[in-house]
């Protein structure tokens, strides 16, 4: 891609311009318009091995849980109204009745994408489509678009999987039901704050979704919204208040426990710390803690934790921040968080997530257009490889069965245009690239968020 294109597309997607979308969507066809035949994307050779941090960790192969919602599977043949008794899912945790069971481990998952772009600049996409993750096998263009009425800037599924949630840009929360990619529809849509930049995460039984909405006033901070077995939305009067609120996630082992990214403020009223450590409780989240970690401002697309909960790692992709380009590496004993490591090389890092094996952590860097791989282990963190991805952010993974860690990751080649690359976890700190599924060209097509049942 050229330095133009790839810069423009870079302040584009961080919003550090104001004609946004339609910057992004000229510069990736301007990236990719003038070739005539799709290429092959070369793989990553030189990237040497690198040990981060000095503290002693003892990962586990436990799940982790939250920040990455997308993390069990379901039934893709169930009626949204069987009932059945409760089951356990990927981390031991017991289920509401009436909520499971998952399906089979080893059946094909339907995969959602979304489409932030609509058919001429200045539009916003509304759609997200379906496809078809075969169980061992390659993934599918074979479902359907769906019009979910807002612009999709996050998708998860449920643990027991029968439907998935959809959050939209304007803030529209929207439950759509998956018995295949083929056979999407809308069960229920919620009205939430006018949310901007946002995650969605939710709770380890899957009950209940907290959605971050960025705002420099009170009304920034997660609201919690309730989710029936069935697919029906009950937004609950908790608001936990917090400014400029980024990432969060439940920490692995303690479901009553979160870590949240934001509050740091340089206007009044002045507010140094930047990471919080909340509980939930009957008047949903309060803080225990709050910790001052980065001394610029934070744009992180979502943290990820080990499997032991002892390690979270928090991204920093501000362009314009002192700090951008960093990531935080924070060992969490009990109520207190610790910097144990900053790795400085990273730049416009996305997304942390750690994979089901609770030992691999993979970053997404949209503009160098590369999965950056880490392995956790008694140093620290090790980086391990690097992967061509380009303008890559959001990524989800497969969890259960003999399909776990697979990872399917939406980019834009500067040739091909819009594609999804699967990759696979083989091994502790080791990721392959499996497939490449071009999408076609225009800016309809360009992927953005992405969910695997």
């Amino acid at each position: 891609m050229s330095i133009f294109a790839t810069n423009i597309a870079r302040l584009v997607y961080h919003g550090a311009v104001e004609t946004t979308r339609p910057v992004l969507v000229f510069a990736a066809i301007l990236a990719w318009g003038c070739a005539e035949d799709p290429v092959s994307v070369p793989a990553m050779t030189d990237a040497a091995p690198r040990t981060i941090g000095d503290a002693v960790f003892a990962p586990s192969d436990a799940d982790e849980q939250g920040g990455d919602a997308d993390d069990a599977s379901g039934d893709a043949g169930l009626s949204m109204d069987d009932a059945a008794p409760a089951m356990l899912f990927d981390a031991g945790q017991s289920l509401d009745p009436g909520c499971g069971p998952g399906l089979d481990p080893e059946a094909d998952r339907v995969v959602l994408i979304g489409y932030p772009f609509g058919p001429r600049p200045g539009v916003n996409g509304q759609d997200i489509s379906g496809m078809t993750l075969r169980n061992g096998q390659t993934l599918l263009n074979n479902g359907m678009r769906l019009d979910v009425g807002d612009r999709p800037v996050r998708i998860v599924f449920v643990p027991w999987g029968r439907f998935a949630l959809v959050l939209g840009e304007a803030g529209t929360l929207t439950s759509v039901a998956t018995p295949s990619a083929g056979d999407l529809a809308i069960i229920d849509t919620v009205p939430m704050p006018n949310l901007g930049s946002a995650e969605l995460v939710l709770s380890p039984d899957g009950r209940r979704v907290h959605v971050l909405r960025t705002d420099v006033d009170e009304g920034g901070g997660v609201y919690t919204v309730e989710v029936g077995c069935d697919g029906t939305l009950t937004p609950l009067p908790m608001h936990f208040s917090l400014r400029l609120v980024q990432g969060f996630g439940h920490v692995p082992g303690r479901p009553d426990t979160a870590v949240l990214v934001g509050g740091q403020a340089v206007f009044e009223p002045i507010d140094d710390d930047d990471i919080r450590l909340l509980r939930w409780g009957v008047e949903g989240w309060t803080q225990v803690a709050a910790f001052d970690v980065f001394s610029d401002f934070i744009d992180a697309g979502a943290i990820g934790f080990s499997g032991d909960g002892r390690l979270v790692v928090v991204p920093n992709g501000a362009p314009f921040s002192e700090e951008g380009g960093q990531v935080s590496v924070l060992a969490l004993e009990a109520d207190q968080l610790t910097e144990v490591a900053r790795l400085r090389d990273m730049v416009d890092a996305r997304q942390a997530r750690f994979a089901p094996d609770g030992t691999t952590l993979l970053l997404s860097r949209f503009e160098p257009g590369r999965m950056t791989i880490f392995r956790a282990e008694a140093g620290g963190l090790t980086q391990t490889d690097e992967l061509v991805a380009p303008l890559a952010d959001h990524f989800a993974f497969v969890r259960g069965g003999t399909d776990e860690g697979r990872v399917v990751v939406p980019s834009i080649h500067p040739v091909n245009g819009p594609q999804i690359i699967v990759m696979r976890v083989t091994a502790p700190g080791a990721v392959i690239e499996e497939q490449t599924l071009l999408l076609g060209p225009g800016a309809q097509q360009i992927p953005g968020a992405v969910g695997v049942q």
